[in-house]
């Protein structure tokens, strides 16, 4: 500084204030960076997964990469096309599927591969929000409530597991959880916010767990790691919900009658979904024995309900087992793409679940699963929501059908390895 005696003298406070200015400047600059380069890694990557397995990378030819332009191009005819799909569609031809959807009887595979069958579920999405009195209650305009369940279906990725069908399937089995409780048990605000974030949970899932975009130093990762934030993908996904429900064609909370409640509903959708991060997971189930039954009091209620997506988000498993094992065939595609991925990136696979050349069958899988994380969870889950009892009995049924099936597999190899060494 300039400290002559005719010269205008920065007192100690102002050189603070400015060194301060400049450290901002600095974060902020190197922020956007972060953000830059997070954006122009996230689409590297995403054309790793999606030239794997196809014709062309089997082949060691370069596939044609879609510009940004052609891509956005696309969506915009995608979500046009689906949108009038499903405003078309007729109340009274869907009746009996609305009827079906707050019971364990819905069955979402059966819309897989249908011509029209996004956009039924989609209807019925956005009917079980008129069933539990939100559209009428929080001023939503229907077109609007389509439009922002449309955009957010195509912002899921086509991976075996995490895609639109899981989100959907998570938001009805919501419906069907909170149409089981008692009345009162949920306030409205609640149930709005709950069933936004089944939709929403998982948006732009790439098929690779938080694990692997830290050890793969991904720039998600790396985003992650800078900002000392946990949960690179949970965070991803209320990121790119949020971004889309500032938008006024998307905005379903646009009419709101009470601006506190908006807050509200922020509040709850951002802390409800990072509590789907497995990594929280024992200490969440330690702050759920807690909750006393039909006495949940102000400070458990976002616990409940992460309790309740949680049970939702794992809930393939309490399926009746037609339904269960479609899942769980689904999941072991999804772990073999992460072991694929992780050979290519990593040289290494971290989990033996991953690898598709570890011998193991999928009851083995499925077996592990619900004694070590599921039976567990769905305790407390009937603990804290007695009427969720139904979830408990079908997760039982199925761990003795794949226990069945398992000694099954267990006598065939081992007749099998008989007759070789005979």
């Amino acid at each position: 500084g300039n400290r002559g005696e005719d010269a205008v003298h920065f007192t100690d406070d102002d050189e603070k204030a400015i060194s301060y200015f400049c450290t901002l400047a600095g974060i902020s600059i190197r922020n956007a960076q972060l953000y830059e380069f997070t954006m122009k890694g996230c689409q590297e990557l995403s054309n790793v997964l999606n030239s794997m397995g196809t014709p062309a990378a089997a082949k060691g030819e370069a596939a044609p990469k879609p510009t940004l332009d052609e891509k956005e191009t696309k969506l915009q005819k995608d979500e046009i096309t689906l949108f009038e799909q499903t405003m078309a569609i007729v109340a009274d031809s869907m009746a009996d599927e609305v009827a079906s959807v707050a019971t364990t009887a819905f069955d979402i595979n059966a819309y897989v591969g249908e011509a029209d069958g996004l956009a039924r579920l989609i209807y019925l999405t956005a009917e079980m929000y008129t069933l539990r009195g939100l559209t009428q209650l929080y001023c939503i305009k229907r077109e609007t409530l389509v439009r922002f369940i449309v955009r957010m279906a195509l912002g899921y990725r086509k991976v075996p597991y995490h895609n639109v069908y899981h989100a959907l399937d998570v938001t009805q089995t919501l419906f069907q959880l909170v149409s089981s409780l008692p009345k009162g048990t949920l306030s409205s605000l609640e149930e709005f916010a709950l069933l936004t974030t089944g939709i929403c949970h998982d948006v732009d899932h790439m098929g690779l767990n938080n694990s692997f975009h830290y050890k793969a130093e991904t720039p998600l990762g790396i985003l992650s790691s800078v900002t000392g934030a946990s949960s690179p993908l949970e965070v991803h996904h209320i990121n790119y919900a949020i971004a889309l429900l500032q938008r006024p064609e998307y905005n379903i909370l646009a009419d709101i009658p009470n601006s506190a409640e908006e807050v509200a509903f922020y509040k709850l959708f951002v802390k409800v979904i990072l509590g789907t991060d497995m990594a929280s997971h024992g200490a969440l189930c330690e702050a759920f024995k807690a909750i006393v039954p039909h006495d949940i009091k102000a400070a458990q209620r976002e616990d409940a309900l992460i309790l309740l997506l949680k049970a939702a988000d794992v809930s393939n498993c309490t399926k009746p087992f037609e339904i269960s094992r479609v899942w769980a065939y689904r999941v072991m595609d999804e772990f073999y793409l992460q072991g694929d991925t992780e050979c290519e990136k990593l040289g290494e696979i971290s989990n033996e679940m991953f690898d598709r050349n570890n011998g193991k069958e999928v009851a083995e899988g499925q077996l592990g699963f619900i004694r070590f994380v599921a039976k567990p969870f769905y305790a407390i889950a009937v603990a804290v929501f007695p009427e969720l009892q139904y979830l408990f009995d079908q997760l039982c049924e199925n761990e003795a059908t794949w226990d069945r099936a398992n000694n099954k597999q267990k006598e065939a190899k081992a007749r099998a390895n008989g007759e070789d060494k005979s």
